[in-house]
């Protein structure tokens, strides 16, 4: 790592953001540390080609604030791609992925970032997720709790079940740890992958006295991709015409950090029953993914 590596990168993919855009910027740039301006920082944004206003947002702010490092790819590369981008660019000691029509509170780096000073155990800290409409109205909050604290196959457990929102990938995570990852893999969902790897290795804490803003609205990816292929070649433009089965591809990746991470026996046998207990459980959605497939290859799909 750079000498001159800041304490905290923040990364910002983004493809024609320019509704919520400026005020996610102004959330990053106006992230605070003892009251002043958080100076140890630096964000790194990824225009995925965007054909909006969302180039001249970004350069409005990398002009004006030295913090800021603005890179236009030629071509756009897909949703997770970009992730991962953003991520290799980076050169802080903590990461953080950012979206373009999120917010947080001026306290939440500073604060995620001394949690994780003061317990070298913990890879993820995130503050409380606030559920929020298109106008910034509260729809609903999340409260972990202490859940992502517990022994590793409680915590695994957790966050691989469908029915967990992953907002946690949002959170603030030693850089190294995530290097040693898949990071955002190449099908959709991978942020659940990535989530249980995470968990192996380490606490995932949520922190008190500040919150993330999650916006919810009809621009969002799950909404605007509904069919399964959609979203694939959104992910990446390279699944165009493939045949991708995330949950199974899921499952595998899951399984290898398992069988990899260096847990000591008893708790990866635990964590490997949880494991086949979520796989039980999405034993529907595998034979539809299945099912899809031969559709596909047939040309009925």
């Amino acid at each position: 790592m750079a000498l001159d590596a800041p304490l905290v990168s923040l990364g910002l993919p983004v493809y024609n953001g320019e509704n919520f855009l400026r005020q996610a910027l102004n959330s990053l740039t106006g992230q605070t540390w003892n009251g002043g301006r958080f100076a140890d920082l630096e964000i790194i944004i990824s225009d995925n080609s965007s054909t909006d206003g969302t180039e001249a947002i970004c350069r409005e702010f990398a002009a004006a604030d030295s913090r800021v490092r603005y890179f236009r790819q030629e071509r756009n590369i897909g949703a997770g791609p970009n992730y991962n981008f953003v991520f290799e660019k980076s050169r802080g000691r903590y990461f953080k992925w950012a979206a373009h029509d999120d917010y947080m509170d001026p306290t939440a780096m500073e604060t995620c970032a001394r949690a994780l000073e003061a317990d070298p155990g913990t890879v993820l800290c995130h503050p409380l997720l606030v559920d929020v409409d298109a106008e910034g109205v509260v729809i609903g909050e999340f409260d972990r709790g202490d859940a992502g604290l517990r022994e590793a196959p409680a915590r695994f457990f957790q966050v691989i079940q469908m029915g967990h929102n992953c907002a946690e990938v949002f959170g603030l995570t030693r850089r190294d740890t995530l290097a040693g990852t898949g990071l955002i893999r190449d099908y959709t969902d991978s942020d659940r992958t990535l989530l249980g790897e995470l968990a192996l290795r380490g606490r995932l804490r949520q922190v008190d006295g500040a919150r993330f803003y999650r916006r919810v609205h009809a621009g969002k990816s799950d909404r605007v991709y509904a069919s399964y292929h959609e979203r694939a070649e959104w992910f990446n433009p390279g699944n165009r015409g493939k045949v991708v089965l995330s949950a199974w591809n899921q499952l595998r990746d899951l399984s290898g950090s398992l069988l990899r991470c260096r847990l000591p026996l008893g708790q990866k046998v635990a964590c490997a029953l949880r494991l086949a207990k979520v796989a039980k459980w999405n034993a529907p959605l595998y034979r539809a993914e299945l099912a899809w497939s031969v559709r596909r290859r047939l040309g009925r799909a």
